[in-house]
């Protein structure tokens, strides 16, 4: 199938393109309006929680703000809890091909295969590698940009159906291992209601856009072999399963983050919405080859997204040291 196909391409970093310029979009994350002004931060993502988090400060998980320090609390909260203490951080990367496909890095190899960007628009799904959504911009590859956490890497690219759907998606990559992964919709949509608005109980566990998606692949050198995921009203659904045929993972409005670990315990990414939270959610589908794609985007209920509108993720890697494991 054209969605296999896509997943048998690992993206090459030789493909990147010049880097072009380009405007930041007017919202940043925690903003759920168009044209506001970004906060931009100068220096380090580092020096961006050292100051929003200073060591005497009372602690308190504001998720909602839409901070990287909140995410970097709780993921540090998690990996401690299992054991897990922090070292200098694995080093997460994207690499996209001429055709859009991409890949998760973590220190130089393959962490997850990413999955077919799509959108839902006149209650009808478009999706990349299938003829509904086409690439008809990028990949462009910019460096030494000023993104939502200060400096960054950024790579964008622009998606069509040729008739009323257009999405933009971009990766902000950090040095310090953050990923921020964006979708925007510059005309907005109409019709996004995965159907139709007919049946909101069901819509609410759907998707109706999908970017950043993860195959849930097993095997890989140096990969993730379980997963994490906090669900349900007070995190009661917590559940962990081995990442592959397998994963276990809520879907819809009472999923949460997800924690992606290796086998043995010695790197872990958390993955979480990073702004518009009400909006935000994940999804796990099975494809026709069997593997599961776990996507993000926007929850399958909303009927419409004015134009301007985005939607933020994040992933956030750490690490573990022998003596933390042997203690554990």
């Amino acid at each position: 199938s054209a969605s296999a196909a896509a997943r048998s391409r690992v993206p090459n970093a030789a493909t990147t393109q010049p880097a072009r310029r380009r405007p930041l979009p007017s919202n940043t994350a925690g903003s759920g309006s168009a044209g506001s002004g970004p906060t931009r931060s100068r220096g380090s993502t580092y020096a961006l929680y050292s100051a929003i988090w200073p060591p005497n400060t009372r602690l308190g998980l504001g998720l909602g703000s839409g901070n990287a320090a909140a995410m970097r609390t709780l993921a540090l909260g998690l990996c401690l809890g299992l054991g897990l203490a922090q070292k200098p951080t694995p080093r997460l990367d994207v690499e996209v091909d001429k055709s859009g496909a991409y890949a998760v890095t973590l220190d130089g190899l393959t962490w997850a295969q990413g999955g077919p960007v799509a959108l839902t628009v006149g209650s009808e799904a478009r999706v990349a590698g299938d003829g509904g959504l086409e690439l008809v911009e990028g990949p462009e590859f910019e460096d030494d940009e000023l993104c939502s956490l200060g400096p960054c890497r950024r790579t964008w690219m622009t998606w069509s159906d040729h008739a009323d759907g257009l999405m933009e998606t971009s990766f902000e990559i950090y040095s310090d291992g953050v990923i921020v992964y964006e979708q925007s919709f510059p005309k907005g949509l109409q019709g996004t209601a995965v159907k139709g608005g007919t049946d909101p109980a069901a819509e609410k566990d759907l998707l109706s856009t999908s970017f950043p998606a993860f195959v849930a692949q097993e095997g890989l050198k140096g990969g993730p072999a379980g997963v994490l995921h906090f669900a349900g009203k007070f995190m009661k659904d917590t559940r962990s399963s081995p990442w592959g045929p397998r994963t276990n993972i809520t879907s819809g409005e009472e999923s949460g983050p997800f924690v992606l670990f290796d086998a043995h315990n010695d790197n872990a990414v958390i993955t979480s919405t990073f702004s518009n939270f009400m909006t935000g959610s994940q999804t796990a589908v099975t494809d026709q080859s069997g593997y599961i794609t776990v996507g993000l985007g926007l929850l399958g209920s909303v009927l419409s997204v004015p134009p301007g509108y985005s939607l933020k993720f994040i992933s956030v890697s750490l690490n573990s040291s022998p003596r933390a494991r042997a203690q554990a």
